[in-house]
């Protein structure tokens, strides 16, 4: 039995969130089937666009963004065990993907060794804020 652990929002806030507007949800994962693999979130995206975008949406849901994990178990031949990735699963500590089912923003990406560099990067100046920013500096 494996479990895992997800940030469910409860409830929209006004002004800074407060700790009874999430709860921490523990959960026994389903068996693993082909395809799939189980990943364990080291980083959570934070980011502004999240409030607005949830605005929209009705709790109680798994709040939204995207994550640095590892996958721990595959039974995916173009994931393997030990890969890093970014994964669009919300904040999912622990849980199962099926990345050949995957939503707007496409499959979860498999990231290159960084060395030194901190995997935070992959979120930040290397992910959606720092992607932003660059072409819309470019581009518009």
């Amino acid at each position: 039995m494996v479990l895992g652990k997800k940030w469910v929002l409860k409830q929209h806030f006004n002004g800074l969130p407060k700790l009874e507007d999430f709860e921490l949800v523990e959960e026994e994962l389903p068996a693993l089937q082909e395809n799939q693999f189980i990943f364990r979130s080291h980083y959570i995206s934070v980011d502004p666009y999240q409030r607005p975008y949830t605005a929209r949406m009705t709790p109680p849901f798994t709040m939204i963004g995207s994550s640095v994990a590892t996958i721990e178990e595959s039974k995916h031949p173009g994931y393997p065990e030990g890969s890093d990735i970014i994964i669009y699963a919300g904040w999912v500590e622990r849980g199962v993907a099926s990345p050949d089912v995957h939503g707007a923003l496409g499959p979860p990406q498999i990231v290159p060794k960084l060395g030194n560099i901190s995997k935070t990067h992959l979120l930040g100046a290397c992910g959606m804020p720092g992607n932003t920013a660059y072409f819309g500096l470019l581009e518009i």
